[in-house]
């Protein structure tokens, strides 16, 4: 990006102009796992790493496209992404990265959804042809809120941080966590740890097998297993146990109390501990 959108002065200043140009790590937000000795050492008082309750750090992760080890982001002053750019992705110019930029300030929004949220269903080839968003005509699945948490003997627990949308009460909107246990062989406990942000909507969420439909309206009943009405800032904790490595999906969402279309952030360390 360095070497490319950066090395021409006219993007700096506009840049220097418009922006307050800054970055966070992925490690430092738990997006990845390799932060088992890198956080103690840069939190020696608290290894919890960056603060997933800030509006900013809200912010960024409904920014995150799935995969991506970069992404490039414009948000407004009042924390609302204005669009969400995948390093890989970029291919072009600083005219180029100039084109994103604009469309971002101008409303257009590229790299998201309707609800603000990273998509993966962007032409950028033809954005930056056109410099308007345009929505590929085939996509084979839709990931948008989807994590994957894929669990083996010789790596037990996996650390998972997105947010959940409050939905309208009495029906369902999800952020899917797929899990995947079939490389243990033998029985298990699955456990999930999880801890709501201290924004204002409490969260609620649902274990269900890998194969099952998620509902979208009514009380989960197909739902293995479940931790209710988590309040801001407090931990709930889902066991199931299992005599063989399965598919799971792990719904989150705020509760019915909320106010609808609120969000927040959640923190989940997904492990597994074999029957010895």
């Amino acid at each position: 990006m360095r070497a490319v959108a950066l090395s021409e002065d006219k993007t700096i200043e506009f840049l220097n102009e418009n922006f307050i140009s800054t970055w966070v790590s992925n490690v430092e937000l738990k997006r990845t796992d390799v932060n088992k000795e890198y956080l103690p050492k840069r939190y020696p008082d608290d290894s919890v790493g960056y603060d997933i309750t800030l509006p900013l750090t809200q912010a960024i992760m409904k920014g995150w496209h799935q995969h991506s080890p970069v992404d490039c982001m414009v948000i407004s002053a009042d924390f609302e992404v204005l669009g969400s750019l995948p390093i890989n992705e970029f291919k072009g110019s600083g005219k180029s990265y100039r084109k994103f930029i604009h469309a971002a300030l101008s409303g257009q929004n590229p790299g998201l959804d309707n609800n603000g949220y990273a998509s993966h269903t962007i032409d950028w080839n033809a954005f930056f042809n056109t410099g308007r968003k345009v929505t590929a005509k085939k996509v084979t699945e839709n990931k948008i809120n989807g994590l994957n948490v894929e669990l083996k003997p010789e790596h037990l627990s996996q650390y998972v941080l997105n947010v959940f949308r409050t939905p309208e009460h009495g029906y369902q909107d999800y952020t899917i966590v797929n899990i995947d246990t079939t490389a243990i062989e033998n029985g298990y406990m699955l456990n999930i740890v999880i801890e709501v942000g201290n924004a204002e909507p409490a969260g609620s969420f649902d274990l269900f097998d890998g194969d099952s439909e998620i509902p979208t309206e009514g009380v989960p009943h197909e739902a293995l297993a479940s931790v209710w009405d988590i309040l801001p800032g407090e931990t709930g904790i889902i066991q199931y146990r299992c005599d063989k490595g399965k598919h799971f999906k792990l719904g989150a969402t705020g509760n019915w109390f909320s106010e609808k279309g609120s969000i927040n952030a959640f923190h989940a360390k997904i492990s597994v501990e074999e029957n010895r």
